[in-house]
């Protein structure tokens, strides 16, 4: 699971990087967006076809939004780092 979750990690930060997200507020906004997609994807078919409880579904929602917007934050810096160069003498 650990390397499924970094490899879904690399994977968002190559899209915020393809899309070229500028700013904090919409990096945070997109990692929001892609855990909606996440946890909805997967646990609203769980709610809905087989009667898991509504908090369970409000839980994996919270959580996901929470991890991938805290995710798309970290690759979103990491994306900004500058490196300089210094001219050798």
């Amino acid at each position: 699971e650990a390397a499924t979750n970094v490899l879904a990690g690399l994977l968002a930060a190559f899209v915020l990087a393809a899309v070229g997200m500028i700013g904090w507020g919409r990096r945070l906004a997109y990692g929001a967006a892609l855990g909606a997609f996440a946890s909805l994807s997967i646990d609203f078919s769980y709610w809905a076809w087989y009667g898991f409880p509504t908090e369970y579904l409000a839980a994996q929602l919270l959580d996901q939004v929470i991890g991938w917007s805290l995710a798309a934050l970290v690759a979103g810096w990491w994306l900004a780092r500058r490196v300089t160069v210094t001219p050798q003498t």
